[in-house]
C-alpha cells in the first residue's frame, strides 16, 4: 500500500458548475472520507489503467484545514509515491442524498452516479497551473471528477454499446479524469476507477518513525534501518549520566508497518543532521522531552553523544513510507543521531 503521497499523494473531487446555475454549496463533514481505499477492491472501467488505478489511496481530511467546501490535494495520498501532489483543491458540491450526477468523456463513456448518500466534486487548479501532479499522474483542472458514496449506484454507458452498473453499499471513491499523462510517455489516456473502503487511517498521534530512519547500534557497529531492526537487537541509547555508550534491548514494536505512507515532522540541525518523526513523538530538546510538533527553529536537540545542536529548519509535513516504533528496556534510543524517548504525548 502506499502517506494518493500521495498520496496520497492523490486526487480527486467533483462537481463544479453546470455553466448556468451552480447548486448551492453547503458545509460538509469531510471526516467521513477518512481512511484507506484499497487496490484489491477497486474496479477499472477502461483497459490500460496503469497510471491512476494501480494502487491504494488514503484520504485524510485532517490535512485539509477548516474549509469544508473544498478538499485540498494534500489530503489525498497515493501510496506508490513519496512526493506530495502539487497544490490544488477539489470543489465539493453537497449532494447528500438521492441525487443523480452525470459526467462524460467524449466518444468513450458517460458515467452516471446515483448518490444515495455522499457527495461529488471537481478538481480546481491553483496559481498558474491547471494540473495536479501526483507522481506519474497528471490530472487536468475541470476535467477530473470524483464522487464519494456511502450508498448508491454507478452506471457506465460506453459509446461502443456496452453498459455496466455497479451497486455501492460501502464507502467508495470513484475517480474519473479525461487527461492522464503517463510518466515519461507523452500523451493522454482517459482513466476511471473505483476504490472501496478498507480500514481507518492510523491515529494522528501514532508514535512512529519512517522506514528509512537509521537506528544506532552499540560500539562500532553501523546504524541499522529501522525496518530491518528485530526484537532482541541491541541498540544505542545515548550518553547518560557519564555512561559513554549505553545500550538496551529491543523487546517490542507497537507499530511495524512497511506499506503506509504518512505525514512526519522533519527537523534539520546546524550540523547538517536531519530526523523525521511523528508530531507526537518525544525528542530530547532544550534539556527535556518535547513532542516533535512543538520543537521550533532555534531550539536545541540532544544528540546521542550528549552534545546539543540547534534546529535551523522545520518541515511540518513530509510524506514518507513506513510506521515503526520499537521499544527498548529503558524506553530511550538513538535514531538518525538524535536521542528519543519511545513514548508519545498519548502514552
Amino acid at each position: 500500500m502506499t502517506p494518493f503521497c500521495s498520496p496520497m499523494s492523490p486526487v480527486l473531487l467533483m462537481a463544479l458548475l453546470l455553466a448556468v446555475a451552480a447548486p448551492a454549496v453547503r458545509a460538509q463533514d469531510l471526516s467521513v472520507i477518512d481512511g484507506q481505499y484499497d487496490e484489491d477492491d477497486q474496479y477499472h472501467l477502461f483497459p490500460g489503467q496503469d497510471v491512476l488505478c494501480t494502487d491504494e489511496l488514503w484520504l485524510n481530511s485532517a490535512l485539509n484545514g477548516a474549509d469544508s467546501s473544498v478538499l485540498n490535494s494534500s489530503a489525498i495520498i497515493f501510496e506508490d509515491g513519496d512526493d506530495p501532489c502539487t497544490e490544488g483543491v477539489f470543489n465539493i458540491t453537497d449532494f447528500t442524498s438521492n441525487t443523480t450526477w452525470t459526467r462524460e468523456i467524449p466518444d468513450v463513456v458517460s458515467v452516471t452516479i446515483f448518490v444515495g448518500r455522499g457527495f461529488v466534486g471537481s478538481l480546481i487548479g491553483r496559481d498558474t497551473s491547471d494540473d495536479l501532479v501526483c507522481g506519474p499522474r497528471t490530472m487536468t483542472s475541470n476535467r477530473t471528477w470524483f464522487a464519494f458514496l456511502e450508498s448508491g449506484t454507478v452506471t457506465y454507458n460506453f459509446f461502443s454499446g456496452d453498459n455496466k452498473t455497479v451497486g455501492v453499499e460501502e464507502r467508495t471513491l470513484i475517480l474519473l479524469t479525461t487527461d492522464m499523462t503517463r510518466d515519461k510517455v507523452p500523451g493522454s489516456l482517459p482513466q476511471a476507477c473505483g476504490y472501496t473502503f478498507d480500514k481507518d487511517l492510523p491515529d494522528p498521534d501514532d508514535p512512529c518513525f519512517p522506514a528509512s530512519a537509521m537506528v544506532h547500534r552499540p560500539g562500532l557497529a553501523p546504524p541499522t534501518r529501522i525496518d530491518e531492526l528485530r526484537i532482541g537487537d541491541l541498540v544505542a541509547t545515548g550518553r547518560s549520566e557519564g555512561v559513554e555508550s549505553a545500550v538496551s534491548l529491543v523487546f517490542l514494536f507497537t507499530h511495524r508497518d512497511a506499506e503506509k505512507v504518512y505525514p512526519f515532522v522533519r527537523l534539520h540541525t546546524a550540523d547538517g543532521g536531519a530526523v523525521a518523526l511523528s508530531g507526537s513523538h518525544y525528542i530530547f530538546a532544550n534539556g527535556k522531552l518535547t513532542a516533535a510538533r512543538h520543537v521550533d527553529v532555534g531550539d536545541e536537540l540532544e544528540r546521542g553523544d550528549g552534545e546539543m545542536v540547534r534546529v535551523v529548519a522545520k518541515e511540518e509535513r513530509v510524506m514518507m513510507r513506513g510506521l515503526y516504533n520499537p521499544h527498548t528496556a529503558v524506553d530511550v534510543m538513538v535514531v538518525d543521531g538524535f536521542k528519543f524517548s519511545c513514548f508519545t504525548t498519548s502514552v
